[in-house]
């Protein structure tokens, strides 16, 4: 009868500590502590033109509501887009014809050298925007086919290497529209930005 009795009780004693002690660890698994993640500072570029031809119609506020839904569909990674700068470019007239003549967008390159740079044009013709890893530049247009915030994560993941997916619901989905990172894709992001 005792050694029944203190069986139960040590098994009880056991459950409970299991329990107590790894919440935590289970918790930590979970989720990702934000004062943990990695900041990515964010130069964004409002794109506007003498005679119209470029003009977003986003506004800052438009900007900073992309990047804070942005950091939504990235919950589940260790980056925070951290936008610290947004510039109006104002498109000169040589600037316009350079662009037209050379078929060249990359000509309004304005970037800030240690920040990731995002340019906000009306449009860029049949997509919905663009990446250009190695320089650190990214365009998105007014004209998207999918949610904004949706499109502009899709263009974050082409910077950190993200390659298309086709699955419809996630974030790298080769027509944009989805909302999801899978569970490689957050792997290899936490991978990346931890170097």
């Amino acid at each position: 009868m005792k050694s029944e009795k203190f069986i139960f009780i040590f098994s009880i004693l056991m459950v409970t500590c299991i329990l107590l002690y790894s919440e935590p660890f289970l918790t930590k698994q979970k989720k990702f502590d934000i004062n943990k993640k990695k900041v990515i500072p964010i130069t964004a570029n409002i794109i506007k033109s003498q005679f119209g031809n470029f003009d977003t119609e986003r506004d800052k506020n438009d900007v900073y509501i992309m990047f804070n839904n942005v950091n939504y569909l990235w919950r589940n990674s260790n980056i925070n887009f951290d936008v610290i700068e947004i510039k109006e470019r104002i498109l000169s007239q040589p600037e316009i014809e350079k662009i037209i003549e050379s078929g060249n967008i990359l000509e309004i390159n304005k970037n800030n050298d240690n920040e990731l740079n995002a340019y906000f044009m009306n449009n860029l013709g049949p997509v919905n925007g663009f990446a250009i890893p190695p320089k650190n530049m990214l365009f998105v247009s007014d004209e998207t086919k999918g949610n904004d915030a949706s499109v502009l994560a899709h263009e974050l993941g082409h910077i950190f290497g993200l390659e298309h997916s086709d699955e419809k619901e996630e974030i790298m989905f080769n027509y944009c529209g989805g909302t999801e990172l899978n569970d490689d894709q957050v792997l290899f992001l936490n991978n990346f930005t931890s170097k």
